[in-house]
């Protein structure tokens, strides 16, 4: 393709700035009107709004690549992406934008980065019995952001600040939707848009997610489960990126099972120790009163396999969907007899394999943030397989 060189000064005190706009754009007073705006000399490398993006060049001249719809610019470090470009990076899926999702006070808050200029933001809620589907359903994943604001049909309950690239869902941290689910899509895409490369793959499916699901913690114990990834922006793992501070109390207590059971107590302040929570493992939470718990993280996009030991394995969704025990969606619909899984909700329920083939009761099912004990019968291992819906 053609090299087209393009060389744009403006001089705002003292400053060498190239505009990047829509290539071939009609000269309207829309199309090339820019709110004014002070940048001071050695100030920040690039300003950006809705059609627009500076880049101090320190007086170079810019080189780049110019199509029927869009102006790529080349210097150096310096890249802008003009018109319908997408932004990409190894391992982010195409059109896509990663969001990171935390609690902040009694809200959920989204965020994204700064290379993602006014993503469509899309939510799904439900009512706490694994209602998330990964695909895009218009009955249940609603858009609530984009163009740099808040949709007007669906503002309400969220609070939106382009400055500072968050997302606020009021409320939703213990209360709220019982679970909710988040997606980002590039401000240029469709959600229904086919993947380059690919014949069926949609934009949306692709998409990683984040979200959310409340737990009701009686007083006393509690058996639970990760349905995420447990894996913050700020780290790993650790308890209190996961379980948060906000509900314990001092001896509260967390414990987990992995052939020996490990503990670790609330200090008052944090939880000490070096416990981590991993999808598809339950956990023990002692509570000194009762307290909804919001569990939140990404939500986990590849296949998932895990060993299911002779004897007590300590085990939960690692998906934020529910899956009945006898479909093969599930991938524990392949016990042998008298295999076991029980539950705990202030006292403890069963179900046991029976027949030959072995199979298990209809109607029983397994759920995000509920954990659960299998008792395997067998000195064969089961490979217990899942892959998101």
């Amino acid at each position: 393709m053609k090299k087209l060189f393009i060389f744009i000064l403006l001089f705002v005190a003292c400053c060498t700035l190239v505009i990047f706009s829509p290539a071939y754009a009609g000269m309207t007073n829309e199309s090339y009107a820019i709110p004014s705006l002070t940048v001071s000399s050695g100030g920040a490398p690039s300003l950006e709004s809705t059609g627009y993006r500076l880049h101090d060049l320190k007086g170079q001249g810019v080189i780049g690549v110019s199509t029927k719809d869009a102006f790529t610019a080349e210097l150096g470090g310096l890249y802008g992406e003009i018109g319908a470009a997408v932004v990409e990076r190894p391992g982010l899926p195409w059109g896509s934008v990663p969001l990171y999702i935390s609690r902040q006070a009694s809200d959920i808050k989204i965020t994204w980065e700064a290379d993602f200029v006014n993503p469509q933001i899309y939510v799904l809620t439900g009512k706490g019995s694994g209602e998330y589907v990964n695909t895009y359903d218009t009955t249940k994943w609603v858009r609530v952001a984009s163009a740099g604001a808040l949709d007007p049909l669906t503002r309400t309950g969220f609070t939106y600040t382009s400055v500072t690239r968050t997302l606020l869902h009021t409320g939703q941290v213990g209360g709220g939707s019982l679970e909710a689910y988040y997606k980002g899509i590039q401000a240029t895409r469709a959600p229904t848009e086919i993947i380059p490369g690919t014949t069926t793959v949609q934009c949306f499916t692709s998409a990683e997610a984040v979200g959310k699901v409340n737990v009701q913690l009686n007083s006393g114990w509690n058996l639970a489960g990760m349905p995420f990834n447990a894996t913050t922006r700020e780290g790993a793992g650790n308890l209190d990126d996961v379980l948060g501070v906000n509900i314990f109390a001092q001896n509260d207590m967390v414990w987990i099972f992995n052939g020996g059971f490990r503990s670790t107590s609330f200090s008052g302040t944090n939880w000490p120790g070096s416990i981590s929570l991993v999808k598809g493992k339950g956990f023990w939470l002692y509570m000194g009163s009762a307290a909804v718990l919001t569990l939140a993280g990404p939500v986990y996009r590849g296949d998932f396999a895990k060993q299911i030991v002779s004897g007590w394995n300590l085990l939960a969704d690692p998906f934020p969907s529910a899956f009945d025990l006898t479909s093969t969606s599930s991938g524990l619909n392949n016990p042998v007899r008298d295999d076991q899984i029980w539950w705990y909700r202030g006292g403890f329920s069963s179900i046991s394999a029976a027949g030959d083939p072995a199979s298990w009761p209809s109607g029983k099912s397994i759920r995000p943030g509920a954990g659960f004990w299998y008792y395997r019968n067998s000195d064969t291992v089961y490979n217990w397989r899942m892959t998101l819906p």
